[in-house]
């Protein structure tokens, strides 16, 4: 698929999501927790300024703002940014942009990059990296998070789900991917393993987000994928208990 088609389907998806992914991160408080497993694996400091790429409605920014002196936002969905805007603080700023062109947009050099939850949307995370590394500063850590996925007792729920005609994938960047382009821009990465355990009814809303329904029923309308979110769920309260949601965490320095 064209970069630039599925940037305009990541955007839609986004602008889309902005209800139920905001209802989502006041009840669940998701990314916040996520916003904070990173910024420590990463060592964010009262001293730093931090850039936030694919910051959404501003639930990682907002925490990171009360450990950094400054924040700064990125995002490419108007509707996401419109809630973050709404909610700014005095040391956070927020500006629409493409994760692939942040030089563009952005003069300063920053601390430190962070992509939470945002960089496996990006269709090519090697031009992203380049761009971060470029406003770096030398010896900044550049820090990101992306989904393995719904475990339960070591099972890969999803990817079980895949195989047994429940789910499909929409997955645009895969991990390899990820990690192939932190190799390649910095010459190398830290990871660590991070599990957050949901209840069922939890993850079901996860994936019912327009945005992360997407990456399970890809080119469907929302109402389809919404049944078929419902759907796999029926099957998964059958067949699993007690469940985590999987993340990987990557870090390197300029």
């Amino acid at each position: 698929m064209d970069p630039e088609k599925i940037k305009l389907v990541v955007r839609k998806n986004f602008d889309e999501s902005i209800q139920t992914y905001d209802e989502f991160e006041k009840t669940h408080a998701l990314f916040r927790t996520l916003a904070r497993h990173l910024s420590e694996f990463c060592d964010i400091g009262e001293k730093m300024a931090v850039l936030d790429v694919g910051c959404g409605t501003g639930a990682s920014t907002f925490y990171l703002s009360e450990i950094a002196y400054r924040v700064v936002g990125i995002d490419m969905s108007e509707g996401m940014l419109s809630i973050a805007q709404m909610n700014r603080m005095p040391n956070t700023e927020f500006f629409m942009g493409d994760a692939e062109k942040l030089s563009e947009y952005l003069h300063d050099i920053f601390d430190a990059i962070l992509y939470n939850a945002s960089i496996f949307l990006i269709p090519s995370p090697q031009k992203t990296l380049e761009e971060a590394r470029d406003i770096l500063k030398k010896g900044g850590v550049c820090g990101a998070s992306y989904l393995l996925g719904l475990f339960s007792s070591h099972t890969d729920i999803i990817e079980e789900s895949r195989k047994s005609g429940f789910a499909q994938d929409g997955s645009f960047v895969s991990p390899q991917n990820i990690k192939d382009a932190f190799r390649g821009v910095f010459g190398g990465y830290e990871e660590e393993r991070v599990k957050i355990p949901v209840e069922m009814r939890e993850a079901e809303e996860f994936y019912s987000i327009q945005a992360q329904s997407a990456s399970l029923f890809p080119k469907r309308r929302y109402e389809e994928r919404l049944l078929l979110v419902r759907n796999l769920f029926s099957h998964i309260r059958e067949e699993y208990g007690e469940m985590e949601l999987d993340w990987n965490l990557l870090k390197a320095y300029c």
